[in-house]
């Protein structure tokens, strides 16, 4: 969830498949993530207000 939250507020990722491709050029071990386990995790970040 760190790393969502960063590239979505740090890197300017503004859609699902943005914060995808963000999270996954950060380095291997981030595509180890689904993307149903990213866009997840963005909607929970939204839910709670934490973006």
């Amino acid at each position: 969830m760190a790393t969502v939250h960063w590239v979505c507020t740090r890197e300017g990722a503004n859609s699902d498949e943005t914060t995808i491709e963000k999270a996954y050029n950060w380095n291997e071990r981030r595509k180890g993530f689904v993307p149903k386990q990213i866009t997840l995790a963005c909607e929970v970040l939204k839910n709670e207000a934490w973006m």
